[in-house]
């Protein structure tokens, strides 16, 4: 333990330090994921994979990111909270689009929160060794995203299969944490 304090200081910087990465990694992984993609329903299904791999691939560092910040005060913590809600926005911009297009039912902000929290739980639960990888995980969650915002066209559900996925592979190189050891 004594080792860590040879990188932070103390363990406050130490907390922001992995805070601020994994915030970071989010707004730029799902920046870049989202570069090229206008539809609203393929934005939430870039979003969903985004999330769900980083908080797959990385549960310790995605814990602290979006729990024990809190523990952080003055400006640390709100240098964190002006991140997370910048990562925040991203999402609720896509929603509002996807509302705005016909393409999905006005859940309000709750909607918001709650794909965000389902898929943030990921990291408490998910094993590499268990019944799905993380790619097909992925579009379990953005089936399951999809569903909760009533995304359809023309009368049909829509489903991640009917959309254009992103490359799984390059969804978990975006996301990965070099703090994180590499999967058993």
């Amino acid at each position: 333990m004594s080792g860590m304090y040879y990188y932070a200081a103390s363990k406050d910087e130490l907390l922001e330090a992995v805070a601020r990465r994994a915030m970071n990694v989010l707004i730029s992984s799902s920046n870049e994921t989202l570069r090229d993609i206008d539809d609203p329903a393929e934005r939430l299904v870039a979003l969903m994979a985004v999330h769900v791999a980083f908080h797959a691939r990385n549960p310790r560092a995605a814990k602290v990111a979006d729990h024990e910040f809190q523990a952080l005060t003055g400006e640390a913590r709100e240098d964190i909270l002006r991140l997370r809600d910048s990562y925040e926005a991203v999402w609720a911009d896509t929603l509002r689009a996807g509302v705005s297009d016909g393409v999905f039912q006005d859940r309000g902000t709750v909607a918001r929160l709650a794909l965000l929290q389902m898929a943030t739980g990921v990291a408490h639960w998910y094993r590499p060794d268990g019944e799905l990888g993380i790619p097909q995980l992925c579009e379990r969650f953005a089936d399951m995203g999809l569903s909760l915002m009533g995304a359809s066209r023309g009368g049909r559900l829509i489903l991640a299969r009917d959309l254009s996925l992103p490359d799984p592979e390059l969804v978990l190189q975006r996301v990965e944490l070099d703090i994180e050891p590499p999967p058993q």
